[in-house]
């Protein structure tokens, strides 16, 4: 009898052991945590500054969400800069059927107008509509770490 309760509870652990890794592996297959780095969101995120002087706050980012976005969301997007392609968050001011504020044609499917929420970002003033293909997932949750 003593036998049978000691195989149960390796039983026990064993299971709980590869529950608790299967949702580990669930759990960073579907979710990225991020530092940010700039500043281009402050106030809404405050990023390390150029140098860096400060953490900047962690971003958690959903990777795998259903399109459309909607206007307000605040998505994870890759940037083409003079350093290649860089990871930035931005908030998303236009959508599908939207007028594009720097024409007067409607926003097409599959493109977004991202803005930051500081006047030194570079979003799509300079870079013109965002393709979907561009974003890496839809922040969830901001974890304030600077203030």
């Amino acid at each position: 009898m003593k036998n049978l309760s000691f195989i149960k509870s390796k039983l026990f652990w064993g299971i709980l052991i590869g529950v608790s890794c299967a949702g580990f592996l669930l759990i960073s297959s579907q979710f990225r945590l991020i530092e940010m780095a700039s500043t281009s969101m402050e106030p809404t995120i405050t990023g390390q500054g150029n140098p860096p002087v400060r953490h900047g706050d962690e971003v958690l980012i959903l990777k795998h969400f259903y399109h459309p976005l909607n206007r307000g969301d605040l998505v994870l997007v890759m940037i083409d800069n003079f350093n290649g392609t860089s990871a930035t968050v931005r908030r998303v001011t236009g959508v599908s059927g939207d007028v594009n504020p720097d024409s007067t044609q409607p926003i097409p499917n599959g493109y977004y107008y991202l803005l930051g929420d500081s006047t030194n970002a570079i979003d799509s003033r300079q870079l013109g509509l965002v393709s979907n293909t561009k974003i890496q997932g839809k922040v969830v949750w901001i974890i304030r770490l600077s203030h």
